[in-house]
């Protein structure tokens, strides 16, 4: 159970049992020939990746509350005109009245949540340094992956994908939906129209799509002058790597094999979610006697668009979007170094990175939890009024028209769609006094990193899905941005005065740097697209104090500020305030 701004409970590594091994087996060689100014480099890199996984808990039962806006009703009569109560309701309310937000349990084909994949890489280097005069070294190459497709021991992961089996159970279905009454054929057939749109085209559609990469970079080294003191670097290069296996691992629930449903909806889903012995409904009842969230049958569309088709249960799928590629990033630099005396070296450098296809979550249909109810009649105690929940109304505004045809498929996608852009000025200075035993050696550099997807998990500093649901809004400095850093170290060897001294070094580190950014969000589903991601509208009344050494921020409203001032209108849709706005305090140790 998760109840917005509170610790969840039941979900963690300490309470269901899970466990994870990685592994990576790496075969490398390579071969130098020199002729004349030229030095050739070729070799290969052979890779075997294995990923061994289990956790049982993505299988599990979720509830979640979180807080909602409040509508009230008319008429007037109904209720005292002047009572205003607090147009937000929060998340501990909804859990006292035991109203989630969302109510989600993952059906399952086979009873094993384990996943044994594999995959295995080949890579080939070619490179070629050129001496171009005696200060001069130009250097190019390229290396060439092949990339092939990941793999499961006993081919589950191979089966999900498998669209012809998709096909014909769509096909059966169609065939079922014709002999529904004509109220309902008509909305069994959109289902089975959507649903047929709704998946991926296959296996190799989402995984094959970079079988081939070539990674190539551009190097210069100059030493101008004839002192040798001088030195210029410069270079370009891109390197290329695999998706990671989180995409596969989180994808466990990818359908039809297991079916992520949200029984939020429906009235009388206690008896579905907590008691799969309740009284058998053929409409509904699906899940296996005795079971925790076995499937009764093996035809999941036939589930999704026949038996629930009073829109009672919400599909929620967790899956890779189609055409996957590996991610990879352009990193460049230039450096030059000047030695200021004898063994001290003095270098300025700019470094710059862009990150491409990197791993992001986006949910590209919304569709908006309960909207709840509440009569505030007057009549309490010293004529207080008492809010009364009335129930809930589902709220289906800006839908596109297929979401109005059948609301019941919502899918949240693992994407390699995120980019980062990084630019950092970096000086430093090192040196070593031989006579006196003495090293040392300082860093300063001032950067920037900037992206959409700081990280593929929920962090301290923003949520993993966006708030507007794909994108648009997401774009800001990093998660882990930190825009100054120094750093400095000594490292000196005690001149021996007796044996007890005799090779004893004393030695120190330094570092300063300041705050990485972080987001406020709310506990409030405020655009009411199901997804609690949604950030502030405004910070005006809200103090944000100092670190100290039980939390790391503190945040308090000014006295009498009503909470509602610091989020969007109703008629407004996203909080106003960035992504990743906020400063933490720096750090030094």
């Amino acid at each position: 159970m998760k109840v917005a701004g509170f610790s969840p409970i039941g979900v963690d590594s300490y309470r269901f049992p899970q466990t994870r091994g990685d592994s990576t087996f790496q075969w490398s060689d390579s071969l130098t020939v020199t002729r004349g100014r030229a030095s050739y480099v070729t070799g290969f890199d052979i890779w075997y990746t294995r990923l061994d996984s289990d956790v049982n808990r993505n299988a599990r039962p979720l509830v979640e509350f979180w807080g909602q806006r409040l509508q009230f009703p008319g008429p007037a009569a109904l209720y005292d005109p002047g009572a205003q109560p607090e147009p937000l309701l929060g998340p501990a309310s909804f859990a006292a009245m035991g109203v989630p937000q969302a109510l989600r349990q993952t059906a399952a084909a086979v009873a094993d949540s384990s996943l044994r994949l594999h995959r295995k890489q080949i890579d080939f280097l070619v490179q070629n340094t050129y001496r171009l005069g005696r200060n001069v070294r130009l250097i190019a190459g390229v290396r060439v992956m092949l990339n092939r497709l990941p793999e499961s021991d006993d081919l589950r992961f191979e089966k999900s994908f498998d669209r012809n089996l998709f096909e014909s159970q769509l096909s059966a279905t169609q065939g079922a939906c014709n002999q529904l009454p004509a109220a309902q054929s008509g909305d069994c057939l959109n289902r089975v129209s959507y649903l047929s749109r709704a998946f991926p085209r296959g296996f190799q559609d989402v995984f094959g799509a970079a079988p081939v990469n070539a990674d190539p970079r551009v190097g210069l080294a100059w030493s101008p002058g004839s002192s040798g003191k001088w030195a210029i670097r410069a270079g370009w290069g891109r390197y290329g790597g695999q998706f990671p296996a989180v995409i596969l691992n989180e994808s466990r629930s990818t359908f039809p094999q297991y079916l992520s449903l949200n029984f939020r909806e429906f009235p009388t889903s206690g008896g579905l979610l907590f008691n799969p012995a309740a009284p058998d409904h053929t409409d509904v009842h699906f899940l296996a006697p005795g079971s925790l969230n076995r499937l009764r049958q093996t035809d999941p569309v036939a589930l999704l668009a026949r038996d629930l088709i009073y829109n009672t249960v919400r599909l929620e799928n967790v899956m890779p979007a189609s055409g996957l590629q590996d991610p990879y990033s352009m990193q460049y630099g230039l450096t030059v170094e000047r030695e200021l005396f004898r063994d001290s070296v003095l270098s300025l450098a700019y470094v710059g990175t862009q990150g491409r296809n990197l791993l992001r979550m986006t949910e590209p249909d919304p569709y908006g939890p309960p909207m709840p109810y509440l009569l505030p009649f007057t009549g309490g105690l010293n004529g207080t009024a008492i809010p009364v929940f009335l129930g809930t109304n589902i709220v289906r505004e800006n839908l596109s028209s297929s979401l109005f045809l059948t609301p019941t498929v919502a899918r949240t996608f693992l994407e390699t769609s995120g980019s980062s852009s990084y630019n950092s000025l970096q000086l430093d200075f090192r040196g070593r006094r031989a006579a006196g035993g003495l090293g040392y050696g300082a860093a300063f550099t001032w950067s920037h990193s900037i992206d959409n997807a700081s990280d593929f998990f929920d962090t301290a500093g923003a949520p993993a899905l966006p708030q507007d649901n794909l994108r648009n809004s997401e774009r800001g400095s990093s998660g882990f941005d930190s825009r100054l850093r120094l750093a400095g170290h000594f490292i000196w060897e005690i001149p021996a005065a007796g044996k007890f001294l005799r090779g004893w070094q004393l030695a120190g580190i330094c570092a300063a740097q300041t705050g990485q950014p972080f987001t406020v969000n709310t506990v409030y589903d405020v655009n009411q697209d199901g997804v609690l991601t949604d950030r502030l509208d405004n910070t005006d009344g809200l103090n944000i104090g100092g670190a100290d050494r039980r939390t790391a921020l503190g945040f308090a409203p000014s006295p009498g500020l009503p909470a509602a001032q610091l989020l969007s209108a109703a008629e407004r849709k996203l909080g106003a305030t960035g992504c990743r706005t906020g400063l933490a305090p720096g750090a030094s140790n």
